[in-house]
C-alpha cells in the first residue's frame, strides 16, 4: 500500500498529511482526477492488448489483424470511460444513496 500511495503522491494525487492523525489526502479537487489518471500512475501506461500479427507464425507482418482492431476499438471505449469517471462521480453516487 505504501509503495502505491508514493506513486500517488510522486504524480501529485494525493499528498502527506503530517501529524499523529495524519496520513493522505487528495491534492487536487476530486472532480480533477478521473480513474484513468489513478490507473496510469498505479499500472503505467502500457496497452492492454498485444497484437502479434507479425510473429513468425503469420509471415505477412504488413496483414491488418481484424482482432487487433476490435481490442484496439475497446480499449479506446475503456479509456474514454475511465476518464469521464472522476473520484468526485463516486462521491456524488455515494451521497445519493
Amino acid at each position: 500500500m505504501s509503495k502505491v500511495m508514493s506513486k500517488l503522491r510522486q504524480d501529485g494525487i494525493v499528498r502527506a498529511v503530517p501529524g499523529a492523525s495524519g496520513g493522505y489526502e487528495l491534492a487536487r479537487p476530486p472532480s480533477d482526477i478521473s480513474f484513468l489518471d489513478v490507473i496510469h500512475v498505479i499500472e503505467g501506461r502500457q496497452r492492454l492488448y498485444e497484437c502479434f500479427h507479425a510473429s513468425p507464425q503469420r509471415p505477412q507482418p504488413n496483414q491488418v489483424c481484424l482482432i487487433h482492431q476490435v481490442m484496439e476499438g475497446a480499449e479506446e471505449q475503456l479509456l474514454q470511460y475511465l476518464q469521464r469517471h472522476t473520484i468526485q462521480w463516486v462521491l456524488d453516487r455515494r451521497n445519493q444513496g
